[in-house]
């Protein structure tokens, strides 16, 4: 399932890719238009990754919000209805009526460089989304100034508080462990601090799955958990499991009259049978010699009787089948990290 649903006008293409490329760079999966391949049926494949996605970016613009975006609306309308929709405004306009409620992000003098605050801020929305989890309250410049400054006076150092936000002397990982300011890391993944988002991903994993770990280092490639991922990936082990599978297989099966007759007919059966039952399970012990079989009793079924007088008493022997059971050994391989 993707992150995240591009809604925009194509010919703002040029405008979204950064948009775009700078999502991914935080981690996040991103579908647009130009993902459909040819032979696809664009509609229906704009309207499977619609409703798939966690999250609806709508971009605002003069064309997009006028008669020519009515997929645009029409797009954004569903996103709305499901609690997923961010709106993002990439020049000054007013957003279509019913869409005004939502608070837009500011991206219209955005040139592209990921660490801009305005960029931050849709990239934390867009991961709380994704989360299922509310929508932090947009940074601004003297938002981010008032809350370094409680720090500065929580540690009674400015520049240690400067020092913080810039990461210049590492003192983002010991002061993301003081209580207060852990919370601040975790939503913006500062300091070593995992997002919810990161941190639910690893802490959901079943032990053992490599695919678990794949899928958080193609999300979160630079995530708290990220080198840890890469090592356990690293030191994967194949497991071979065997699973013994119930089988069976009919062979024909003559058994020859004796030489020395039996008392009567009734006797010369019985003696018949019993021979053939050492017979049968000599013929099923070929399955056996390959090692892939364990064998079970065999069956004998006497089909076409022959019995002839013979001095004072009978002799019998038989055409019928043999059927060899067993358990035929089946290995699946798999991965296994630690």
């Amino acid at each position: 399932m993707t992150d995240i649903f591009i809604s925009y006008k194509r010919q703002d293409e040029a405008r979204v890719a950064p948009i775009v490329e700078g999502l991914r760079g935080a981690g996040l999966s991103v579908w647009w238009d130009r993902e459909i391949s040819g032979g696809q049926a664009w509609r229906q494949s704009i309207s499977e990754q619609l409703e798939a996605a966690r999250c609806v970016i709508v971009i605002w613009s003069e064309i997009s919000v006028g008669p020519l975006g009515e997929f645009v609306h029409d797009e954004a309308g569903r996103a709305k209805a499901r609690g997923v929709l961010v709106p993002v405004r990439i020049e000054r306009i007013t957003e279509p009526i019913g869409f005004g409620e939502i608070q837009s992000l500011d991206l219209v003098d955005w040139r592209g460089n990921p660490s801009d605050l305005r960029f931050q801020n849709l990239v934390a929305a867009t991961k709380a989304v994704v989360a299922g989890q509310p929508r932090p309250r947009p940074m601004t410049p003297a938002r981010r100034a008032r809350l370094l400054a409680g720090w500065a006076s929580g540690f009674g150092i400015v520049a240690m508080v400067l020092g913080f936000a810039t990461n210049v002397v590492g003192l983002q990982k010991p002061l993301c462990k003081i209580p207060g300011v852990h919370a601040v890391c975790a939503s913006w993944g500062l300091g070593g601090v995992p997002t919810a988002a990161e941190a639910a991903l690893w802490t959901q994993r079943v032990a053992g799955d490599c695919e678990g770990l794949r899928t958080y280092v193609a999300k979160f490639p630079k995530g708290a958990f990220a080198e840890e991922a890469g090592r356990r990936l690293q030191a994967v082990v194949t497991v071979g499991d065997v699973k013994w599978i119930p089988g069976e297989q009919p062979l024909p099966l003559t058994v020859r009259s004796t030489l020395a007759p039996l008392a009567n007919e009734q006797a010369a059966r019985a003696d018949a049978l019993t021979r053939a039952r050492t017979e049968a399970n000599q013929a099923c012990e070929m399955l056996k010699a390959s090692g892939l079989y364990r064998l079970k009793p065999a069956t004998v079924e006497a089909q076409s009787w022959r019995c002839s007088a013979r001095g004072s008493g009978s002799v019998c022997g038989f055409d019928g089948r043999v059927t060899c059971h067993f358990e035929a050994r089946q290995v699946t391989q798999h991965q296994v990290c630690e």
